[in-house]
Formats: structure tokens, sequence, C-alpha cells
């Protein structure tokens, strides 16, 4: 017992324990204390119960403990000190207590996850818990996980759906990957009649994800077009002939068998954001796993889930990305803290409306309104392949421009990403994600909102009958009778600023955003700005940027307050928007050529201005002008 405890102990919990043999008869010819006392030995060492300190009496148990000699008590203390139960042969002596062998497993073993054991070989730590190297299985072909990794003692394995497989079973079985979203295409779905997978142009798809490459909308049949699914009527009209005329055999039919139909019924916009909070909730468990799985890569990171709804049982599958660099940006550039992150994830988002915008994507809030989750189309998930890195250093790194205010938060006016997602409901087609801080505080009312490119074409005016119609977000033209009065010292920080982060876009062909301006009145905010006009900044944390109005040879402060920051940057400048720009700009030159350009203003009439579409250094211009002659 001795050897089993230390060897324990002095490995896994750090404390030396000490076995004991098995305790003598009574002693029946002992003497009394008094007797002792006489003849001068001592009673501490000799007549005195080692546990309970009082005088023994003429029957004790004698035994004996490691380093410490031998250890003399009362018959009726030579208990288990949990329950107080008599000890047989096998107890053990751990810093000065006794126990039972059940209750020192209960006290210093671990349980096992997989058979609930406790005992000594419950000593291997993978997963988030405890095993027998017996009992940690690969789930599908039930082999031991423990080496795998071809080094004793190493632990190799990969998850799905929260189970952990060996990397054979995972890459045979598992991974099938549908070559449209990117997700797992379920176990040997392809084997049966009305399944999930497709199997097309040597690749693998979810049924719901075969869809035309150009007007996505699903097949019955295919054209291959350099290795892209087309349907006939694109592959025509893309042509400007049809498919057979070419000589070409009968579109390709798809594999025989249904849409397999999923077990849940629709999720409305609700539902939805309930399965999107619990999904990020999810990823950021797992992400803190990650790091005793040395074998699990960013792009393992898929698992399904099944959570409770409304009654109804939604799956999803659900992918984080690149979780480590969110997670020191929320910290380091954000001033976030993962208490108050999770905090306001601890509830379904709520929303799920489309903004007023012409992308037509969904809009979700945290119950607290701190953050927004945004549907994005995957031409801008290429943003976060290609510019991550970039992305933080421009947040965080000092020596490229990056500055933070007295609370240690990012000055940048760029989004402020906490995380990029895909989901995918089964039966459904997936969906990217991004989870943003909110530009505007909660709970605040505005007396104005802009969104403000530097463009003043007609389409830039929200009329009177479009704000009776609920549009609440104005645009540029509305914006040409007033100015962003915030005072000398402030335009220069707020300028030198914004010209940074334009900077950051244009040098990476972004185009297509915009200054989203919120206009509050000072008496109506619960935490008003700063009085020291430095420690202002027009961000929820810094409670904006006060207005600042001109009296006589003095600046007072005015009675708005501002809220901005940039949005919309995942836009790139691709050939499509080359086009648009050329044919738009010919557009509004044709419609103006009869009427004399001194009749109106000149930076209306002038294309560049009037056309959002333009090159990045083009658009980033005329970004930065707007913004300098309309602050003051």
């Amino acid at each position: 017992a001795s050897d089993c405890c230390s060897r324990f102990c002095g490995r896994l919990c750090g404390r030396r324990s000490q076995g004991g043999e098995a305790p003598s008869a009574p002693l029946a010819d002992a003497t009394s204390c008094a007797e002792l006392e006489l003849v001068g030995v001592s009673t501490q060492s000799a007549d005195l119960c080692f546990c309970c300190g009082g005088v023994l009496g003429s029957e004790r148990f004698i035994f004996s403990i490691e380093d410490q000699g031998e250890m003399i008590v009362h018959p009726s203390c030579f208990v288990c000190s949990v329950d107080q139960s008599p000890l047989g042969e096998d107890f053990q002596f751990v810093e000065g207590a006794l126990y039972c062998c059940y209750h020192f497993a209960e006290e210093f073993y671990q349980e096992c996850a997989g058979c609930s054991m406790r005992d000594l070989d419950v000593n291997h730590f993978a997963d988030e818990r405890w095993w027998h190297q017996a009992c940690f299985l690969c789930e599908s072909c039930q082999e031991p996980l423990a080496g795998s990794g071809g080094e004793e003692g190493s632990w190799e394995f990969f998850k799905h759906c929260r189970l952990c497989y060996c990397r054979k079973c995972y890459e045979t079985s598992i991974r099938k990957l549908c070559n449209e979203c990117g997700f797992p295409i379920e176990v040997n779905s392809d084997n049966e009649n009305g399944s999930q997978c497709i199997r097309a142009m040597g690749k693998e798809y979810h049924r719901e994800c075969f869809v035309c490459h150009r007007c996505k909308l699903p097949l019955g049949s295919y054209c291959n077009v350099n290795e892209e699914p087309f349907c006939v009527a694109c592959y025509t009209e893309m042509l400007g002939v049809s498919f057979l005329s070419e000589g070409n055999e009968i579109p390709s039919p798809i594999p025989p068998g249904e849409m397999k139909r999923s077990d849940t019924k629709k999720l409305d916009a609700e539902q939805q954001g309930a399965c999107l909070a619990e999904g990020i909730v999810i990823s950021l468990e797992e992400d803190t796993a990650l790091d005793n799985q040395i074998a699990l890569s960013k792009a393992d990171c898929t698992w399904k889930t099944s959570p409770p709804i409304d009654g109804c049982i939604c799956r999803f599958d659900f992918r984080t990305l690149a979780p480590r660099a969110f997670r020191r940006l929320r910290s380091v550039a954000f001033g976030l803290s993962e208490i108050e992150f999770r905090k306001s994830l601890s509830k379904p988002f709520s929303g799920g409306a489309q903004g007023e915008g012409k992308s037509g994507q969904l809009f979700f809030f945290s119950w607290d309104y701190r953050f927004i989750v945004k549907t994005v189309d995957d031409i801008e998930m290429h943003f976060f392949e290609k510019c991550m890195l970039d992305y933080c250093n421009h947040f965080m790194d000092t020596d490229k421009g990056a500055s933070f205010d007295r609370g240690g938060v990012t000055r940048s006016l760029l989004p402020r990403y906490l995380g990029v997602y895909t989901i995918k409901f089964q039966g459904g087609r997936k969906k990217s994600v991004l989870l943003m801080t909110n530009v505007f505080p909660k709970d605040q009312e505005f007396k104005e909102t802009y969104d403000l490119k530097g463009v003043l074409g007609s389409g830039r005016f929200v009329s009177e009958e479009q704000r009776a119609a609920g549009v609440k977000v104005l645009k540029d033209r509305n914006f040409l009778g007033r100015m962003l009065n915030i005072g000398p010292h402030a335009k220069k920080r707020i300028l030198d600023q914004l010209c940074r982060d334009v900077e950051f876009l244009r040098a990476r062909n972004r185009i297509d955003y915009s200054l989203l301006l919120g206009v509050a009145l000072v008496n109506s905010m619960r935490e008003k700005p700063s009085k020291d006009e430095s420690d202002q900044w027009p961000t929820p944390e810094r409670r904006g940027l006060r207005s600042m109005t001109v009296r006589g040879n003095t600046t007072v402060p005015g009675e708005e307050a501002f809220f901005l920051g940039i949005i919309d940057v995942l836009q790139k400048y691709t050939d499509r928007k080359k086009a648009e720009a050329a044919v738009k700009g010919i557009q509004f030159r044709l419609q103006h050529a009869y009427k004399a350009v001194k009749a109106r203003t000149s930076n209306i009439s002038d294309s560049r201005n009037a056309v959002s579409a333009a090159s990045p250094t083009t658009y980033a211009d005329r970004f930065v002008k707007f913004m300098k002659e309309y602050t003051e």
C-alpha cells in the first residue's frame, strides 16, 4: 500500500502519502501512564494515542509508518477519518489522517471518464478528462488512442460530434468534406438511398450544397464546365450556345435518391439566433481544450450539436476561424475580458432581420446589444484568409502606428471583429457570420444616424417618403446641410486616425466601406462624455465625442455627442467592380450631357463623386476628402 500511494502522489498530486502495515494484536500487558512517569519514561512517545492525544489504556493498536516508525492508537481511534468506520488490514495514512481504501480513492484518485472507476491507473489526461489508458478508445475502431501519435505516452486524436477518433478512422470514415461548404458529410450516409452525399466530377457534396456555380439554384442535372457544375440554362446563357449543339453528351444526372429531409422544422430567426449563440459558446470551450490536443488543427474544429430550442431539436455544424488570434484581439486591443464576452453570449441572439443596405444580409444582436452578428458572402470571407495577420497588427503593433486610449483600448475606427464563424443547419446551405462590437452604445436614442461614403449621387439621399416608411439611416446628401463640429484638436486626432485606417483598406484593395455616424443629445445620455477633451473618443467605452460650438473667440461644449466607426470593409475591388464603375460612369455622363455643368454643384455632377464603385485609391481619396471638408 505504501508503494502504491507514494507512486501515485509523487506523480500526480505532489503530496507524499504513507501506507501502513497491518495493525498488530492488542497489547494486554501494557503499563499504565502513571507508572511510566515514575520511572521517567516519556508519556508523549509511549503512552499517548497518536490520533487523539489521549492516555492509552491496556488495549491499543500499534502499526508502523514509513519514515516515522511505530504509531500507537486507541482501538476506537483506528477508524477512517471520513466516516469513522473501523479499519482493517488495508488502510492508508496521509498527512496525519487515516483512510479506508474506498475513501482514499475518493479523496486522492481521479475518476476515469470511460469506466467511472477510481484507482492509481487513472493517470492519463486528455480531452479535459482523466482516463485509464485502456479506456480512452477510438469511437469507431475501439483501439486505444494513447501512443497513436507514434511516441509512447503521446495522445493523438481528432474530434467530431464531440467524440474522439484515431487518425485512420477520422480520415477514412469521418472526414468526408463537402467540396462546397467544407463541412463533413455524415459517416457512410452515401451508401443509403436518399443520402446526403453526392459524388460528381470526382468530388463529394452535400445534396443541398450541389447547386449551379452561377445561379446557385439546386441542380436536377448538371454540365461540367472547368470542374464546376452549371445548370443547362446558365450554360446556354453564358456561352450563347446550346449545351447539346456543341456536341456534348446529355447533362449528367444527379445520383438517385431525394434530399434527406431534416428531422427538424424550418428554423425562424429567434431559433437561428439561439443556435448561433450556442455554437459560439461551444467554440470558446473547445478553444480552451485545444491547448491539450497537439493533433487538433483549426481545420478540424468541426462538431455537431443538438440543443433543444422551443421543443425542437436543432442539428447544425459549426466552425470557428483563427480562435486564438481573435481571443488575443479581444483581450489586448479591444479591452474585452473573456468573462464579459461570455456574459454577453449567455443568452440567445435577437433580431435576424435584413439590414437597410443593398446586401440583404441578416443582423442579430446579443441580449445587451454590445455585439452584432452579421451574415456575409463567401467572397467577403477572403479578407480573413488573406489579411488576418495584417488586421491583427493594425490593432496591436505599436511599431506600425497602433495607438491606444487611457483604458488600453485601440483608437482604430475599423470594425472590431471578435470572431468569424461558419454554420450549416441540417438540410441547409452554409452561412458565414461575423461577430463584432456595436459602434453605438446600448439603450441610446439618436437624434440622427448617417451612413457616409463621400458619394453624392442621387442614390445617396433618403427622401421624406422613405423616412416615413421606416428608413432611419440617412446618407451623404442628407448630411450636406450640417458639419461634424468637434473642434480643431479633436478634428486632428480623428482625421489622423481615419487616414491611417483608410490607408490600411486602400493597401488591401477594399472599397464600398462607409462611416457610420450617430448623433445623440448629451442631455439624453445616461453616461455623458468626459469633461477632459483629450479623453473623449467616438466609441461606446469612451462615451462619445462631444460637439464644440464657437462663441466669439472661444469654443464651448455643444449639445450633441458623436459616435462613429468605419463599417463594411470586406468588399474587394474585383473585375466585376471595375466593370460596374465603368458602366455607371458612362450612364451618369450621358444623363447629364444635356445639362450645363455650371447650373449644378460641380462635385455632384462629377461622375467620380456620383458613382460609388471606384478604384481603391480613388475611393480612399474621395472618402477622406469628404470627411475633411465636413469636419470642423
